[in-house]
């Protein structure tokens, strides 16, 4: 897991932004990643540990490098999500919803027809079917 302020940049493999504060989602997210790409280097970055947003700038920056970005809608910070929001048509940004996702949120996802996924699990099935 890289984090900030350090930067790393694997040279093969895929990379996975997670965009969470939520430590146990992070671990979960994590361990269905490795496993579905067994025999593959993935790399993590996240600030899931930071408590305010000042590590914006090295988010935003970790996503553009990523080959995906992962958004948990339910523990995200507003903040978090607003730096992946002008980005919402990029098919490699993944916003994961949950039941209690506000309406006018999803809404807006769905008009700019944004990669949504109820759970990690379900992810990974739309990588697998490419899309």
């Amino acid at each position: 897991m890289v984090t900030p302020p350090n930067i790393f940049i694997a040279p093969a493999g895929l990379s996975f932004t997670l965009v969470t504060r939520d430590p146990a989602w992070l671990e979960d997210a994590q361990e269905q990643i490795e496993e579905d790409f067994k025999g593959t280097t993935v790399v993590f970055y996240s600030a899931y540990e930071s408590t305010d947003d000042a590590n914006w700038g090295w988010l935003y920056q970790q996503g553009m490098i990523s080959d995906f970005v992962i958004v948990d809608l339910d523990s995200a910070s507003e903040f978090d999500i607003k730096i992946f929001l002008p980005l919402v048509r990029e098919r490699k940004i993944f916003w994961i919803t949950y039941d209690d996702t506000d309406v006018k949120l999803l809404s807006m996802l769905n008009l700019h027809s944004a990669s949504t996924a109820e759970d990690i699990e379900e992810f990974l099935g739309l990588i697998r079917a490419g899309m």
